[in-house]
């Protein structure tokens, strides 16, 4: 499956630990973390703390996605 140039470039940023990735990660695919958050919690700030949350997680354990998915997915 073919993912987009900037998803594989953001990956490789994240697995190689650049944490200037992160603001990036935040931008591109909080707000559809947030939203989904929102729809679990039906609290804002929850959802923010598990959007943070969840954001955080992915950076951390970057190293385990293999890639075969769209990071979206994951």
């Amino acid at each position: 499956m073919q993912h987009s140039t900037g998803d594989q470039q953001l990956v490789k940023r994240l697995k190689d630990g650049d944490s200037a990735a992160m603001p990036e990660l935040q931008a591109h695919y909080g707000g559809r973390v947030f939203q989904l958050a929102l729809r679990y919690m039906k609290n804002r700030e929850d959802a923010e703390e598990v959007t943070q949350d969840v954001l955080l997680r992915v950076f951390q354990k970057i190293d385990a996605f293999r890639g075969d998915a769209a990071l979206s997915s994951w």
